[in-house]
């Protein structure tokens, strides 16, 4: 009885062992977060011509959502606009900024709380430094 007592043990203490080491080698796997969501405000523009020009930081936004919607604002303009986006890999994002448009693809960076987005947004701005909007 204590031979069969004793075994039992046993291979209850080797299977807590061998769970705790499965357990550590496979860490639970989440969905890495989004780094473009939240709003963020110009505040730096690049120009064809190779000039870069500081602008008001609360002129123009640009707010990405979870579900992949970006709306863009401008006060200047008084108006705003509704597109999508969709990150293609970690330095490459899709624009379509009115619902409905052309995407076109940009490169982007992100480090702590300031954006740039590369690429001819407009047809005269080709780079654009945001930073998080408090």
């Amino acid at each position: 009885m204590k031979i069969v007592r004793l075994f039992v043990i046993s291979v209850i203490l080797c299977l807590i062992v061998l769970f705790s080491f499965s357990c550590a080698g496979n860490p639970i796997v989440t969905k890495p977060k989004n780094p473009l969501v939240g709003k963020w405000e110009v505040f730096s523009v690049h120009w064809t011509d190779g000039r870069w020009e500081n602008v008001s930081a609360s002129d123009l936004t640009f707010e990405f959502f979870d579900d992949g919607t970006l709306i863009t604002s401008s006060k200047s303009e008084n108006g705003s606009s509704v597109g999508s986006y969709k990150i293609i890999d970690q330095n490459r994002v899709e624009l379509k900024i009115y619902e409905g448009g052309i995407g076109s693809v940009f490169k982007f960076s992100v480090s702590v709380d300031e954006l740039t987005i590369q690429g001819m947004l407009t047809s005269w701005v080709d780079e654009y430094k945001l930073r998080k909007a408090r």
